[in-house]
């Protein structure tokens, strides 16, 4: 199993709400977890924390980055979770 498809049915295990992608490009200081599942096609999946419309992520060698949402639109095709709520 795909790293990233372990955390995904971790989150699913524990009853985590679920969100929509749409929700990523939100900024409301809700942390949320996206989830690029594994296809034919990209053998890799991908996890991605999103907070206020930015990524929280490792990619591409560099380390810890963020990159705006809009710059991403396979996460269209994530599973997303809640993980924190924002600020009341």
């Amino acid at each position: 199993v795909d790293g990233s498809q372990a955390q995904r049915e971790w989150c699913e295990a524990e009853g985590l709400k679920r969100s929509t992608p749409d929700a990523l490009s939100l900024h409301d200081d809700v942390l949320r977890l996206a989830v690029l599942p594994v296809t034919a096609s990209r053998r890799v999946g991908h996890v991605v924390l999103v907070l206020n419309g930015q990524t929280i992520e490792s990619h591409s060698g560099q380390g810890v980055d963020r990159r705006p949402v809009e710059r991403l639109p396979w996460l269209e095709e994530c599973a997303v979770f809640v993980i924190s709520k924002g600020h009341d």
